[in-house]
């Protein structure tokens, strides 16, 4: 019967006293890779967010030395595969609204909402469908500029209720400081009424909870009023989007065609940290299985050896080998059930505490850490059934041993 089987495992294990310690190693080793396969999974779905989304990564930075900027971003827009092309200036702003809450300055952050590379609204307007005066802001929106994420108040934040259709008022100003001047109290402040037609989910699109969009023409008519600058006509620098990755090259060789201009392309992701950060990650990870790997044959070698004459008593006495390999297998199997157990109670315990202290406040810059439960449970039985093959064809070996080639080992 499988339950006595078990019933015999459980006490051969606690008999063994060799059995704890190395339960306590499974379980840190375990643990380990759960915490491993945990910073992989989040790092990863970050970066092909961030990769899939972010406006840099379909982004060529140009300069014109001889045209203006506003022929120059009319001869770019005739380009195939260009979805839009702006003046590096226009992208994001800060500024004030009377967007408070509970005593909350009012900081936000404005944003162009650039043609298919913003995020989608959840419910009402787009944000490249944007008119002046409109904006399109988070579904929880949080009215103030901390200084760091975990100086944000929950109880603070702004709710879909109190954000869709509500008309803002935008105050904005010069904040140009000369050479050895400090910052004053703002003087000819400016005011813009707008109103929220769209929400949208910042931790799904990696955004700032703080972070809304709006128009080209209100990016303009913001912006050169809080950096007021006499342009070079003969000088731009400009951000022209692409459709695709796949089509980076081909309109960047487009471009450098035209003559005059001068093509750079500047991503996030490029970075060697990036690579690094996956590859040890990785390492990391292997190390951990093969430690696994190498202990649990050690110890199913020993054992097994140490059992040689059991076993071969068993055989004589007409057990089969299939029963003899089950009742091997349910005991390792146990060993490793409940150093599973133990890592699990571990990191489940050790990740609550630290995302009810720490990472539940990493949401609120876009990057929400989860436990991918499915991805973490297809990654450990991968290993777990290696093991057991591991551990079958040990038991599989010995059985075919001679019986009285068994009962004569020491």
């Amino acid at each position: 019967m499988i339950s006595d089987d078990i019933k015999n495992a459980l006490k051969n294990i606690y008999r063994n006293k060799k059995n704890s310690i190395l339960i306590i190693i499974f379980s840190l080793l375990i643990f380990l890779f759960f915490v491993d396969m945990c910073v992989f999974k989040n790092f990863f779905d970050f970066y092909e967010t961030m990769y899939n989304k972010n406006i840099l990564v379909n982004t060529l930075f140009v300069d014109n030395l001889e045209l203006g900027p506003d022929k120059a971003i009319e001869e770019l827009k005739e380009i195939d595969h260009i979805v839009d092309v702006f003046e590096s200036d226009y992208q994001i702003i800060g500024a004030q609204s009377n967007l408070s809450n509970n005593g909350l300055e009012a900081g936000i952050t404005l944003k162009y909402g650039i043609k298919k590379m913003v995020p989608k609204s959840i419910i009402g307007k787009k944000a490249d469908e944007l008119l002046p005066g409109e904006l399109v802001c988070p579904d929880k929106f949080y009215p103030e500029k901390y200084e760091t994420i975990f100086d944000i108040d929950e109880n603070k934040f702004l709710t879909k209720n109190q954000l869709l259709n509500r008309e803002v008022i935008i105050s904005y100003w010069n904040h140009i400081i000369g050479p050895g001047e400090e910052e004053k109290e703002p003087k000819d402040i400016h005011t813009k009424k707008m109103k929220i037609v769209g929400l949208y989910d910042s931790t799904n699109h990696k955004e700032d909870v703080s972070t809304c969009y709006i128009s080209m023409d209100d990016m303009k008519e913001f912006r050169n009023t809080i950096f007021p600058t006499e342009k070079e006509e003969n000088i731009s620098m400009l951000h022209v989007i692409v459709d695709s990755k796949k089509n980076m090259n081909k309109v960047r060789q487009k471009i450098q065609d035209k003559g005059a201009y001068i093509v750079e392309s500047v991503s996030i992701f490029e970075y060697e940290f990036i690579g690094t950060l996956f590859t040890t990650i990785i390492i990391i990870a292997i190390v951990i299985v093969l430690s696994i790997l190498f202990i649990i044959k050690n110890y199913i070698s020993k054992k097994i050896k140490n059992e040689s004459k059991y076993i071969g008593v068993l055989r004589a006495c007409g057990y089969t080998k299939k029963k003899i390999i089950i009742k091997e297998l349910i005991e390792n199997s146990i060993v490793l059930l409940i150093s599973i157990i133990f890592s699990l109670t571990l990191f489940s315990t050790l990740f609550i505490i630290l995302n009810k202290k720490i990472f539940r406040y990493f949401k609120y810059i876009g990057f929400d850490i989860r436990i991918n439960i499915p991805f973490l449970l297809l990654t450990f039985v991968i290993i777990l059934l290696t093991i057991e093959y591991i551990n079958y064809k040990l038991i599989n070996k010995k059985i075919d041993t001679k019986i009285s080639n068994m009962l004569m080992e020491e």
